[in-house]
């Protein structure tokens, strides 16, 4: 039984959660002039943490206990805990506002009330918005993509109240990065998508066209803004050049899936986003 609420929770996204809010914590600590040496700063990240896991797994466990029903029509997700019956829908409701309400109130207690503020907008942005746009319209992936690029904003957040054009960079990156990331996968599931219900872009247009700009407006935006990192004097010269290689890349899959969309396109673009986001984070962090 443990198990599967754990499997509620999905948590390797949250750990990548759980990351890109480190960066911004590490990030805004650097610009700081600290090498997060001191007790205090090892403190509020631990707090950080724990509260961003917990909001993390409470948005998807919400998700999979609103969205059950339609779970249980997709190969990729009927064999989910909820679907399969290990565990009630309302089992897995109050499991996740429990873990939720958990994460947002434990961020406003033990680190701050703009942390635990960003906190309560992810979990409503991804919960009210975005779940039920997905039966509406095909813009959900952009609504979608919001709660998603919030967690680096929290973390620096954690570690400085100073608004600055880092903050903005770091939630750009992961908006835009979710893009082609989500659909690629899309693509690669949109028979699945139509049987649960959902409208996405892929499976709207036959010749791809709409989704092939998508992907590669945004991809292009991405990359822009990663060196961007360089030119604010964030990262050091080293970062420049292994960006480079990483981003060529992940550039490399964009082009074959927009020459040739199909399914080992579409499926090569989703493992290369996949790749690239942590190689990505890692790189920032090593070259600040």
């Amino acid at each position: 039984m443990f198990k599967n609420y754990i499997s509620l929770t999905k948590p390797r996204i949250c750990l990548m959660v759980a990351i890109s809010a480190y960066l911004g914590y590490y990030l805004a600590l650097r610009v700081n002039g600290s090498y997060m040496l001191q007790l205090n700063e090892w403190l509020v990240f631990f707090h950080l943490m724990v509260g961003t896991l917990l909001s993390s797994a409470g948005a998807c466990t919400l998700n999979q206990a609103i969205e059950y029903k339609s779970d249980l029509k997709m190969e990729r997700t009927k064999e989910r805990a909820i679907p399969k019956g290990y565990i009630s829908p309302f089992s897995g409701l109050i499991f996740g506002i429990i873990c939720s309400f958990l994460g947002i109130f434990y961020l406003w207690y033990y680190v701050n009330s703009i942390v635990s503020l960003l906190s309560l907008l992810t979990v409503v942005c991804y919960i009210l918005l975005y779940t039920p746009l997905k039966r509406v319209t095909y813009l959900n992936t952009l609504v979608g993509a919001i709660p998603g690029a919030l967690p680096p904003v929290g973390g620096w957040f954690a570690a400085t109240n100073d608004f600055t054009s880092i903050t903005i960079v770091l939630f750009s990156i992961m908006f835009c990065w979710q893009i082609p990331h989500f659909l690629a996968l899309a693509y690669m599931y949109s028979d699945d998508y139509k049987r649960g219900g959902f409208i996405m872009l892929p499976s709207l247009y036959s010749n791809q066209i709409e989704t092939r700009v998508h992907v590669v407006f945004f991809t292009l935006i991405l990359i822009i803004i990663t060196f961007s990192l360089y030119f604010s004097k964030v990262v050091g010269i080293s970062y420049l050049f292994l960006n480079m290689i990483l981003s060529s890349g992940f550039v490399y899959a964009v082009v074959k899936f927009t020459i040739n969309v199909n399914i080992k396109t579409a499926r090569q673009l989703f493992f290369a986003s996949i790749v690239y986001l942590p190689m990505l984070l890692l790189l920032i962090i090593i070259s600040s």
